[in-house]
């Protein structure tokens, strides 16, 4: 595991929030929650399949950002604010 393993799955989530940003645009969270959580998801995804030695762990990044987004808009309370930017 190295610095540009971890660079290169948040580089994937933060593709993948921006996707999402403009497919879903007002029906999600905005753009920069949206990049983090996607991000986070990717890291998380990365770690755990370079951890078991997992071949492609760039698509498990991948797959994982965009589970975590996902349920992360499913799950969201549309009354309430996830961030104070809503």
């Amino acid at each position: 595991m190295n610095t540009l393993m971890i660079l290169g799955y948040l580089g994937l989530g933060a593709f993948v929030g921006f996707l999402s940003h403009l497919i879903l645009q007002e029906r999600g969270i905005k753009m920069l929650p949206g990049i983090g959580v996607a991000m986070a998801g990717g890291l998380i995804g990365g770690l755990i399949s370079a951890s078991f030695n997992l071949v492609g762990s760039g698509f498990y990044a991948l797959i994982n950002s965009f589970i975590l987004l996902f349920t992360f808009n499913v799950f969201r309370s549309k009354k309430e604010p996830v961030f104070e930017s809503e």
